[in-house]
């Protein structure tokens, strides 16, 4: 099948609007994906879209072929080595097809999904963490600190630079950093990203697991709050909410905060203390990676580097 200057191979990926395929460029041979979208699916599609107004209080609803457009102008405008870039756009007003084509990237950097036997928490223990027990549960698969340092490295570089520009991205977890062909990492769907002055009308995040306690709408600490939910995530292998459930199990301290960020924040000294006693027969095996990282890096090697992660991970807790 063709479609303008591309050749499109098999689907690598299906979603509620329409599918992703593999596609070549007919005169260069360079390998893309394409989104092949519905745009009569995505215009019946509600959703909540941000604000044009900044004294509005409530979320504005649009539908999904608006923020679809609002994507690709930002991805026209703000073309960045770390983001996932776009390379073309077809959009012929007479079909109901819209094609979006972007770079081709190996995978996202961390599959979550639940499992009550990984779970940290002993089950018998999770009936009395109700606000809990869904983020408990919450598993992926960690990363040894090597590449971790390379992931979280370039996800800061491009979130430094959406924020230099004063704006958000929105929407920030691990199915949205992508690792590329060539070794990169990117961010990727930009589909709630817009000025921080519109985003902070929101009245919550949308992706609950990792927005902040504060729900102060889409800004740029929520977006530091996601990426240090990303960063110990892929360090620790489960979700922070998980932490706070075992440290009050072993404290026989009561939990009853709405939000497991806001218990980090009231006992965040007795909590990462907690963190480094439970967590140092691991502190001992990423001095040793991580001093394969100053070599790799240049960094000093007077530089506690352990320690340096462990605060760039906390730092989000104190927002």
């Amino acid at each position: 099948m063709s479609v303008s200057n591309y050749i499109l191979g098999n689907s690598i990926g299906r979603g509620s609007f329409g599918s992703v395929y593999y596609c070549i460029h007919k005169e260069t041979n360079k390998e893309y994906a394409v989104k092949v979208l519905s745009k009569s699916a995505l215009q019946k599609q509600a959703i909540f879209g941000g604000h044009d107004d900044d004294n509005s209080s409530d979320d504005a609803m649009q539908n999904q072929l608006t923020q679809l457009y609002k994507e690709i102008k930002f991805m026209k405008k703000y073309p960045h080595p770390l983001f996932m870039n776009l390379q073309d756009v077809i959009d012929n007003p007479k079909d109901d097809k819209i094609y979006v084509v972007l770079e081709i990237a190996e995978g996202i950097i961390g599959a979550i999904h639940e499992d009550p036997i990984r779970c940290p928490v002993p089950q018998q223990q999770l009936k009395n963490f109700p606000q809990l027990d869904v983020l408990c549960t919450l598993i992926t698969q960690p990363f040894q600190p090597l590449t971790l340092f390379g992931q979280m490295h370039q996800t800061s570089l491009a979130l430094q630079y959406l924020h230099s520009i004063d704006y958000i991205h929105g929407d920030l977890k691990q199915a949205n950093i992508l690792r590329m062909t060539d070794g990169r990492y990117t961010l990727a769907d930009f589909g709630l990203t817009q000025p921080e002055a519109t985003g902070k009308n929101y009245k919550q995040g949308v992706s609950p697991a990792f927005s902040a306690p504060e729900s102060a709408g889409l800004t740029k600490p929520n977006d530091v709050w996601g990426y240090g939910v990303i960063f110990f995530m892929n360090l620790m292998g489960f979700h922070p909410a998980a932490l706070v459930a075992l440290y009050c199990i072993d404290n026989e301290v009561k939990y009853q905060e709405a939000h497991w960020g806001k218990f980090i924040q009231k006992y965040f000294k007795e909590v990462k203390a907690y963190f480094m006693k439970q967590t140092q027969n691991l502190a001992n095996s990423w001095i040793q990676q991580f001093q394969q990282i100053q070599k790799l890096y240049g960094i000093k090697p007077e530089i506690d580097s352990v320690q340096v992660m462990v605060d760039v991970l906390w730092c989000p807790s104190q927002l």
